[in-house]
């Protein structure tokens, strides 16, 4: 969450790894465990990750709860990545 190209990077790495283990149907999971400052930060994963490795894009599902909980501080409009990839903000 803190460097999105290093994110994109390490989220490719984990897709060609199962790849190349003859794996099909991949579905990857991401979760910055809060550590997004904002959704641009997610967007530029977003479009830094379909860039690098399109299939990696694909493969993901959907990514979990990119910054903090507290909705009152950290009250953003998730429209722009939800058009992408579902965003899923539990608790």
């Amino acid at each position: 969450g803190k460097d999105s190209a290093a994110d994109a990077a390490r989220t490719a790495e984990v897709f060609r790894a199962a790849s190349s283990w003859g794996l099909r149907e991949i579905q990857i999971t991401v979760d910055s465990n809060e550590a997004n400052p904002d959704p641009a930060s997610v967007l530029e994963y977003l479009r830094i990750l379909k860039s690098d490795c399109p299939d990696a894009l694909d493969a993901l599902m959907y990514l979990e709860q990119p910054t903090g909980r507290d909705i009152t501080k950290h009250a953003f409009d998730w429209r722009q990545v939800s058009e992408i990839k579902p965003v899923l903000l539990d608790e």
